[in-house]
Parts: structure tokens; C-alpha cells; sequence
């Protein structure tokens, strides 16, 4: 808790306009690591595509010309013309999105890119944080002084900790997460449904970053949600639009699919991680309680899912 209350402080401590969207970055950061690798990762189940289309589709930053003669006209045309695709035919997110990043305010802070580059290099020295920890501790002070030097706003603090969400490591090393989550794929992401018992020993266990619960080991089991842009159905797949998106999502989400989901199987959008591999025990029956928790889950899901639709 009492780093919720300090990073919430920062924000106020920082001033600007975006002090109190930094306060909800807090708290859904803090959130996030509360819960841990639950969803993996975070910020692409927030992705924020209305925010991803103010900072691509903005009249102003599209150059609306508000004189009022023919080539404002012709101007304007192109514009609204660029918004309307926004909704039907380019993608959200794109090819070159990644979440935590491309869905995030704008800022034109003159020192974002370098508190923003202490940040991913404090991030990069923690994969070795013992033989590194002397230049982790130097780089943390340098953020320590920009932020006492008033060098960044709460703005550039909350970018700051949704660009370091971006960089979370899945929860453990599996192909299943190999799926995308970048790109196309930003608004796509994995969500732990369940739990598959293992033969692991308990050193093994912690080593691959399973549970060890009740001396059994358990991996946990992860649903990947496709939501990648796009209406994906006869000859209009290439409509990747806001729009053909939601109406994409609408359609798997029909009572067949949830059926088949609540039974454990994979459907349009929505691939389940099965527990068939050699170093898993073939179990007939799944326990009662993890039955339980898998619907619970997929409840929590569609319930995410549904947030899309806000974005209208």
C-alpha cells in the first residue's frame, strides 16, 4: 500500500493538467502487480482506442483549415475522409502499435525521451540486477532528480510506468504465449483460466515459475483473446476499421462459442491452452473448484471483451 500512496502523491507532487489520469495509471499499475500475472500483459487488455484515435485522427494535428474558402473546403474533405476510415478501414491498433505506448496521451515535453530512455535502460539492467545494481541505482537517482527538478510533468510520470507495464515478462516460458501482442496485436492478450497439474518436483516447479500449492504443482492455464483489428468473415476481411472490429467481436461472442469456451475448447478469437503434454498427469475429471474458477474467468473476460464497444 504504501507504494500506491507514494506514486499517487508523486502525481500531485508533479503537477499538470494530467494528475489525476496519473493517479488512474497508479492505481491500475498497482492493480496489475496485486494480481500478478493474471493477464498477461496488462496494458493490452487496457489498450485505450479512443485515445489511439484522438492521437491519430485529430482534426488539428490532421491540419484542419478553419478559413472558410474552397481549398479549406477541399481540405476538410480529406480530413473527414481520413476520420471516417478510422472507423472502417484502418486498423486499431496497427501494424506498429504497442500498448502502454501508442494508446497513451501525447506529450511534448522536452525531456520525455530522456526520462523516458533511464527508464528502459533501468529495465534492461534488472535482467542482471546483482552485477548491475551499482548503474541501476546511478540511473535511479538521475530519474529521482528530474522528477525534484519539476523536469517532467504527472503526465510524463504516468507515461513512464505504463511504458515500463509494456515490458512485462510472460508468465512463464511456454510457446503458447508466442501468439501476438504487439502490432496487430496490442489489444490482444492472455488470461489465466484454470490450471494444469504437473509431475514437477517443487525445485523444479518454482525454477519454471509454476505454483507449488498443497506439494503438487500446478501451471497455470491461459486463454489467449484475439483481438486483433478487423472484420474477419467472407470477402470484407480487409474492413479493419473501429467499427467492423466491434461488429467482429459481436459475432463470437454468440451462445455457441460460450458453450464451447465453458467445455475448454478453443473457438473464433478465443485459443485455450490445453493440459496435453508429457510432463502433465492425464487427468479425466478437473477438480470442482478449478471448474469453478475457469468459469469465473471466462466471465471476466467477456466482461472485458464488452469494454471494447464503449470506444463508439
Amino acid at each position: 500500500m504504501n507504494k500506491l500512496w507514494n506514486e499517487t502523491a508523486k502525481c500531485d507532487q508533479l503537477g499538470g493538467s494530467f494528475n489525476g489520469w496519473c493517479k488512474n495509471v497508479v492505481r491500475e499499475r498497482w492493480l496489475a502487480d496485486l494480481l500478478g500475472p493474471r493477464v498477461y500483459p496488462w496494458v493490452n487488455l487496457q489498450w485505450d482506442y479512443q485515445q489511439y484515435v484522438k492521437n491519430n485522427y485529430n482534426p488539428v494535428n490532421l491540419g484542419i483549415n478553419r478559413s472558410g474558402n474552397v481549398q479549406a473546403l477541399v481540405t476538410n474533405i480529406g480530413i473527414l475522409i481520413k476520420q471516417l476510415n478510422s472507423l472502417l478501414m484502418d486498423p486499431n491498433p496497427n501494424d506498429t502499435s504497442r500498448a502502454g505506448i501508442s494508446d497513451q496521451p501525447m506529450s511534448n515535453n522536452p525531456f520525455k525521451d530522456v526520462y523516458f530512455n533511464l527508464k528502459t535502460q533501468i529495465l534492461q539492467l534488472k535482467q542482471n540486477p546483482i552485477a548491475n545494481a551499482d548503474k541501476i541505482n546511478i540511473l535511479k537517482q538521475a530519474l529521482e532528480q528530474m522528477e525534484k527538478n519539476r523536469q517532467i510533468t504527472a503526465k510524463e510520470y504516468g507515461l513512464g510506468l505504463n511504458l515500463v507495464a509494456s515490458y512485462q515478462e510472460p508468465p512463464y516460458n511456454d510457446p503458447f504465449f508466442n501468439k501476438p501482442t504487439t502490432g496487430r496485436g496490442s489489444s490482444s492478450y492472455f488470461a489465466q483460466a484454470g490450471f494444469c497439474k504437473t509431475k514437477d518436483n517443487e525445485s523444479d516447479c518454482k525454477k519454471k515459475k509454476y505454483s507449488w500449492l498443497g506439494d503438487v504443482c500446478y501451471k497455470g492455464k491461459y486463454i489467449y483473446l484475439d483481438n486483433s483489428p478487423g472484420l474477419k468473415m467472407g470477402y470484407i476481411e480487409n474492413m479493419n476499421g473501429l467499427i467492423p472490429s466491434l461488429l467482429n467481436t459481436a459475432t463470437e461472442l454468440n451462445p455457441n462459442a460460450f458453450t464451447g469456451i465453458l467445455q475448454g475448447y478453443s473457438v473464433p478469437g478465443i485459443d485455450i491452452q490445453q493440459c496435453l503434454d508429457e510432463h502433465f498427469e492425464n487427468q479425466k475429471s478437473t477438480p470442482f473448484c478449478y471448474k469453478l474458477l475457469f468459469i469465473v474467468m471466462i466471465l471476466f473476460i467477456v466482461t472485458i471483451i464488452l469494454k471494447k464497444f464503449d470506444s463508439l
